[in-house]
């Protein structure tokens, strides 16, 4: 009896990972999915989220060969990636103000800006004592 229905091709280490995976695998023709991509049991997600049991990555049984090829093919040694990751780079990006610290004038503004809404609050507040008292009178009978 052959196996005709979806069958583990590689297990990923994180849900990005097996995302990218099956991507790839999709563009060569292969019908890859993500193991339990649409789960709606509780315990599963979490599961899934904490990834406790890796990213299974299952293609049909027919295209299973193909897709070893495939992923050996894209497969990057552990210590190729350990070598780019050490590798100095090849040359410096110029000093370009990030969103920090473009933020920062903003902030210097900001208190000013602060200040002058609470003095305007309080004068409209001291305008609207003189309206009051002017209408209908002084509270205190004076």
């Amino acid at each position: 009896m052959s196996n005709t229905g979806p069958v583990l091709a590689r297990v990923a280490s994180t849900p990005a990972e097996a995302k990218v995976l099956v991507a790839l695998l999709r563009g060569e023709g292969i019908a890859a999915t993500v193991d339990g991509d649409s789960l709606a049991d509780e315990i599963a997600i979490s599961r899934r989220l904490m990834n406790l049991n890796g990213v299974r990555i299952l293609v049909p049984a027919a295209q299973l060969e193909q897709t070893r090829a495939f992923l050996a093919d894209t497969a990057v040694p552990q210590d190729e990636l350990e070598l780019q990751a050490m590798a100095e780079p090849a040359e410096a990006a110029p000093a370009t103000p990030g969103p920090v610290a473009a933020a920062r004038p903003r902030r210097r503004r900001l208190l000013p800006m602060l200040i002058m809404l609470g003095l305007a609050l309080l004068l409209a507040l001291w305008v609207a004592a003189l309206w009051q008292i002017h209408l209908f009178g002084d509270p205190a009978g004076r």
